[in-house]
């Protein structure tokens, strides 16, 4: 809907009963701005009694995810294997294994994926980004 829209100014409004619906918004903002449209993006925080509310502007808060990154990202859903996603990506991505593993680290401090032992899982973040920009609904 977003895409048909092409707001210049989006707003996240929390309000009680609405924090987790509202974060989801708020990343799904994030990923709208990093990879449709640079929009000016706010947050607005309220109290059901409205006693209180804030609105902070969040120009500044950008995931800076990578076209590489996304691109690795789309072979991690279906390799959980560190290995296999490394030395498949190699092939596909045209990249030596030391920019792939440089890449994966770069991921994980993004909060994109989390590496334990040898495997790799998808963050939500990871997720979301997984389905919007891989176009594969996640499991």
């Amino acid at each position: 809907m977003l895409n048909e829209l092409k707001p210049e100014r989006l707003i996240v409004s929390l309000g009680s009963g609405m924090r987790y619906l509202g974060l989801v918004s708020l990343y799904a903002s994030l990923i709208y701005r990093e990879l449709v449209k640079d929009v000016e993006l706010s947050i607005h925080v309220a109290r059901e009694d409205g006693l209180y509310d804030v609105a902070l502007n969040l120009d500044t808060l950008r995931l800076n995810i990578g076209r590489s990154e996304l691109r690795l990202l789309c072979f991690i859903k279906n390799n959980a294997e560190r290995d296999v996603v490394v030395r498949e990506s190699c092939v596909k991505l045209s990249k030596t294994r030391s920019t792939i593993y440089a890449l994966l680290h770069r991921m994980v401090k993004r909060g994109l994926i989390i590496i334990r032992d040898n495997s790799v899982e998808l963050t939500p973040l990871g997720e979301a980004l997984y389905y919007v920009f891989c176009g594969v609904e996640s499991e």
